[in-house]
């Protein structure tokens, strides 16, 4: 008989999901218009994003269920805690200090939280990745974002 799956794990893809669904089916139909002259839905990439999480949420809950993968390690627990800490504080610093600064920032952070101990490299891919977000939205596709210290 297999062993039974972890009840915190179960629990945490149980919220993620919920999260995800009340966001997509809530949320976002609450606050966000849709303009009926708009060719693409201003709702369109948040609803993805709900989607994706919902769709990690089930993935999570599966594989614990299922026991499909071995016990993970302690550092993993402490991942979930940080990882939306991280993202409130960028979700606050993103107005004031600009999506640069605040993208390269959140995203150094995370790369360190996930293992990685080069602060050099890290430093240049979150860098080259908030720079790079910031022209394809800024220059190519039109979107106004927060150019905060750097505007």
């Amino acid at each position: 008989m297999p062993p039974a799956p972890r009840t915190g794990a179960l629990l945490w893809a149980l919220i993620w999901l919920l999260g995800a669904a009340l966001t997509y089916f809530v949320l976002i139909p609450a606050g966000i218009e849709e303009p009926s002259y708009a060719t693409q839905s201003p709702g369109a990439f948040p609803k993805a994003i709900a989607a994706l999480i919902g769709l990690l949420a089930l993935a999570l809950f599966a594989v614990e269920w299922l026991r499909l993968q071995p016990r993970l390690d302690r550092r993993v627990g402490a991942r979930f805690l940080v990882t939306p800490a991280i993202a409130g504080l960028y979700g606050l610093l993103l107005v004031p200090a600009g999506f640069i600064v605040a993208s390269a920032l959140s995203l150094a952070a995370m790369l360190f939280v996930f293992g990685e101990r080069r602060p050099l490299f890290g430093a240049a891919i979150a860098v080259v990745t908030a720079v790079a977000t910031y022209a394809v939205f800024v220059r190519l596709l039109g979107v106004p974002l927060p150019a905060g210290v750097l505007g």
